[in-house]
């Protein structure tokens, strides 16, 4: 499958784009500011828990390709799509929010479109320069015909990747985790492990787990316990008390491996003084809730202490 295009190659995109270069796949980034000139100009620097990788790769205004992934912050979706020329066979979204495949199926075609979710962990360090401490799990709905020969892409070139049976499930359950964990460390400014080992920080990702999981029912869907994510479905089955100490226990998994500094995408934003997705994610998730009548309150609150802490939306 070649070539493969990716929208919005900021930190994520360009992971993800540097790594399959890396492996011979080729790749077009459709990048943005200074970011992109530092590609055109010279290598990107890829930096792995297990190295680094320095790789040629494509930057173009525009391209077309038969695999399209979407990876940009969801309010530059629109601007990122508008630089993809023809429509692809397949096109992913590997954003966090509700309705983030609603664009590729508007402009390509539901058929076109396959639900899919990434746990890669990616941070922009410089222009040209990207970061993963942990290349997660991509997981992509079986199905489409050309699902397989991506995920077959991705797992060759070093990407965990595999098809699941309901990518639906798989979506949901990464948007109650990524509700609960930015949520909270917008408000708390502090690292993930720092709130799993703590009791406080534990219920509140619990409660905004299980509000996530009745909106997703609400919808006609579920959440389940999927690879390289929180088992949501265990966490919101077994109660506050179980939860707590299952979230307990990968902090203390985080701790033994040295992962003292995990911030999420939009903490990062939020330091940085930059606009983040919290309309785009908690935002959506409250108004969801309120046109099904399913009250979402942990959410709620971590929206507005997080606007009130200065967090830009």
């Amino acid at each position: 499958m070649e070539p493969v295009v990716i929208a919005g190659a900021g930190a994520l995109g360009s992971v993800y784009g540097g790594v399959l270069a890396a492996a011979g796949v080729d790749v077009v980034l459709l990048a943005h500011g200074r970011h992109e000139e530092a590609l055109r100009e010279g290598e990107l620097e890829v930096r792995l828990p297990d190295r680094t990788r320095r790789v040629r790769v494509r930057a173009a205004d525009g391209a077309a390709g038969k695999a399209l992934i979407l990876t940009s912050r969801l309010f530059d979706t629109e601007a990122a799509l508008d630089r993809v020329d023809g429509a692809p066979v397949l096109a992913i979204s590997l954003q966090n929010g509700l309705r983030k495949n609603e664009s590729l199926v508007r402009r390509f075609g539901a058929e076109s479109v396959a639900p899919a979710v990434s746990m890669l962990a990616a941070e922009m360090l410089t222009p040209g320069v990207v970061e993963s401490v942990g290349l997660g799990k991509t997981l992509v709905e079986s199905g489409h015909p050309s699902a397989e020969e991506l995920v077959r892409l991705l797992d060759g070139a070093g990407i965990p990747a595999e098809l699941v049976d309901d990518g639906s499930s798989a979506e949901w359950s990464k948007l109650a985790q990524v509700a609960a964990v930015m949520g909270v460390q917008a408000v708390t400014r502090r690292f993930l492990h720092e709130l799993m080992l703590s009791e406080d920080g534990a219920l509140l990702f619990a409660r905004i787990l299980a509000e996530v999981a009745a909106l997703a029912e609400a919808e006609g869907a579920s959440v389940g316990d999927w690879p390289g994510m929180f088992p949501v479905q265990t966490l919101v089955d077994g109660g506050p008390d179980d939860a707590v100490a299952l979230l307990r226990l990968q902090g203390e998994q985080l701790l033994a491996q040295g992962a003292t500094t995990r911030r999420t995408s939009m903490l990062r934003a939020a330091d940085d003084g930059r606009r983040t997705e919290l309309d785009g994610i908690h935002g959506e998730l409250l108004r969801h809730g309120e046109a099904l009548g399913v009250p979402l309150p942990t959410v709620e609150a971590c929206l507005r202490l997080a606007r009130l802490s200065g967090v830009a939306d």
